[in-house]
């Protein structure tokens, strides 16, 4: 029962992770009106949060090493929450930029740290179970970006809706922490910040790049390509991520049987067989699709990368249990 509820609490985190992100993606063609920006100036805004990620991973495998994953996974979560609501009550754009630097930092930390939980549960169930922890990310991803564009069809102030997701996520993670997994001892013990990978390491952190650049991509710019390029509503471009998020689900679900019968290896392997089968999926449409089926078939390129390289790492000899591996968007 107790591995049981483990595994809920972690999976609770996950979801509570894609939702938080999802619901902010929708918003970000009114906050580029809203502040005026060009695309270069907004791809420059967005810069912020992927520097927050980056400052933060680099410290973050280091926390969980020194106070345990569960702590570090406890004040993540909680302050990814809190900040949610900063980028669009923003006044201004350097206000909006340090907001984002404060999200990415608080994302980039939970990543690490609910990946050493998932690992620890994966552990006690002896089976590939990794894939269906980003799935369940995936699936919050699709809620957060559904309700976004339920808020905006319907006409609530950003404002209100982001801070009221927050509040319902802040309950979701306040019910899930008493349930984490305890940091072993490893996990307790003094790590160094930085090391140098091993090949087989470097190799997984390539990997994993290529895919979260995909996923990454999708979540910061499809809602302005579907509302300024092609002009849908600002419905129909919450639905191009929650259509992405829905395919990586599915993705994710079918790599942890895939991974049971092949391993991680072979899941990472044949991964690159699925970009192609999506954009022949698309192609076949007999007249023009939806304008988010193009987002949607996206996902086929980045859906089990990261889940397959935090289980590859964790078989790694001599790693650390908490894999620095990140799996969402930085």
């Amino acid at each position: 029962m107790t591995r049981v509820r483990a595994r809920r609490s972690v999976s609770t985190i996950f979801f509570v992770n894609g939702a938080v992100l999802a619901s902010w993606v929708p918003h970000i063609p009114a906050v580029k009106a809203g502040h005026g920006l060009g695309d270069g100036a907004l791809g420059l805004v967005l810069l912020s949060m992927a520097a927050g990620s980056v400052l933060a991973l680099t410290l973050a495998g280091w926390l969980v090493g020194r106070i345990g994953s569960r702590a570090t996974t406890s004040m993540a979560a909680i302050a990814l929450c809190l900040t949610l609501p900063l980028p669009i009550l923003s006044p201004a754009i350097p206000l909006l930029a340090l907001s984002l630097v404060l999200v990415g930092a608080s994302n980039a930390t939970l990543d690490v740290a609910m990946n050493a939980q998932a690992v620890l549960v994966k552990r006690e169930y002896g089976r590939p179970i990794m894939s269906s922890f980003h799935g369940l990310f995936s699936l919050g991803g699709l809620a957060g970006a559904a309700l976004a564009g339920l808020a905006i069809g319907l006409g609530v102030p950003p404002a209100c809706h982001v801070v009221a997701s927050a509040a319902v996520a802040l309950l979701a993670v306040g019910r899930a922490l008493r349930w984490l997994v305890p940091s072993d001892v490893a996990d307790a013990s003094a790590s160094p910040v930085f090391a140098r990978p091993s090949g087989v390491l470097f190799g997984l952190g390539v990997l994993a790049f290529f895919g979260l650049l995909a996923e990454g991509a999708m979540a910061d710019w499809s809602a302005v390509y579907l509302r300024d390029t092609l002009e849908t509503t600002p419905a129909v471009a919450a639905a191009g991520f929650a259509a992405f998020s829905l395919a990586m689900a599915a993705g994710r679900f079918a790599a942890t049987a895939w991974s049971a019968c092949s391993g991680p290896a072979g899941c990472s392997a044949h991964r690159g067989r699925w970009p192609p089968a999506g954009s022949a999926a698309r192609s076949s449409w007999a007249r023009r699709p939806p304008p988010w089926s193009g987002v949607g078939s996206s996902a086929s390129a980045s859906r089990t990368s990261s889940p397959c390289s935090s289980a590859r790492r964790d078989m790694c000899a001599g790693s650390r249990p908490a894999p620095h591996l990140p799996r969402s968007r930085p």
